[in-house]
């Protein structure tokens, strides 16, 4: 009797251990939303959610390039990011034809962010359709006001990003990925100037480069997966991109630079492809990112391609 009552305590001890273990695991917990454990010291809390935006599929949130959590609709998930700049990117996977689409975003330590995915699908043609996302920082107020819906809780895969023994998961992916890198670092600036580095990751259109210039002059023609640099002078300078008449869709990016002699600057290309019936078109952004993100990037580019001008008075 007292053998068949401890085996009995057994199997209810495992599963009970097995049913209280899975929330802990990634995966899709029903639950309305609940605020997270406030952030670890230095680090800032991000909040990503959907709902209301239901087009069949669940895409992988990419944080800096590492799976973080996945998105279901009218689901939510959050992760601690180091102070800086994060890249956040959909991979909805084969032949989903729903437009990839990344953004950036800036965090603080002991902040608080959200990101919101959001979209529809529209009919295009007789029998075509396609879909138009979005994925963007909203204020708090809207995203509490969102968040009254959300009907599912997706425990992150990875639940700290950017730095140190936190980020110890992704080091051995980063360190293959470095060992591979052709990336080398530019000499530091010669005196009265700074360095500029421009990269741009895998995105469309990846058949076409964007020319840069500063102050209307022609440093580099930015090809997909590849990075340049070059020195700027102290003061006030305006940046520019072109596409060419092709890539109407991609905007040109135009953005003014107050350079500070000696400092080193980083700018991140992305642009994302919307599938219509007969033709793609295109948007793109030039986003200005802390070194922590560049940093961890720029050694994943494949290609450097030499500025046409090494210093830009």
């Amino acid at each position: 009797m007292l053998r068949r009552s401890v085996i009995i305590v057994f199997i209810v001890s495992f599963i009970a251990s097995v049913f209280l273990a899975k929330p802990l695991l990634a995966g899709t917990v029903r639950q309305k939303f609940q605020a997270a454990p406030p952030p670890p010291a230095g680090m800032a809390l991000v909040y990503i959610y959907r709902v209301k935006a239901s087009f069949g599929r669940t895409p992988k949130i990419m944080v800096d390039g590492d799976d973080v959590t996945k998105l279901p609709n009218n689901c939510y998930s959050y992760f601690y990011a180091a102070p800086g700049s994060h890249s956040i990117r959909t991979k909805w996977g084969f032949m989903a034809e729903i437009p990839e689409i990344e953004g950036v975003i800036n965090v603080s330590p002991g902040g608080t962010y959200y990101v919101k995915l959001q979209g529809r699908k529209m009919a295009w043609g007789l029998s075509a359709t396609k879909v138009n996302i979005d994925l963007k920082e909203v204020p708090e107020s809207e995203a509490l006001e969102d968040l009254k819906k959300a009907k599912k809780f997706y425990t992150p895969m990875v639940e700290t990003v950017g730095s140190g023994a936190a980020a110890a998961g992704l080091t051995e992916k980063s360190a293959k990925q470095v060992a591979k890198s052709k990336f080398e670092a530019a000499p530091p600036p010669p005196p009265g100037f700074a360095l500029v580095y421009i990269y741009r990751p895998d995105c469309p259109p990846r058949l076409r480069g964007a020319r840069i210039f500063i102050d209307g002059q022609k440093v580099a023609k930015l090809t997909n997966k590849a990075y340049t640099w070059f020195y700027v002078s102290e003061g006030s300078h305006a940046l520019n991109t072109a596409w060419g008449s092709i890539y109407k869709g991609a905007e040109e990016v135009n953005k003014n630079l107050n350079i500070v002699a000696g400092e080193s600057y980083y700018f991140r290309m992305s642009g994302t492809t919307v599938t219509n019936y007969s033709y793609d078109s295109h948007t793109s952004a030039l986003d200005p990112v802390t070194a922590n993100l560049a940093e961890k990037e720029l050694p994943r580019i494949k290609k450097y391609v030499p500025a046409e001008v090494q210093q830009v008075q």
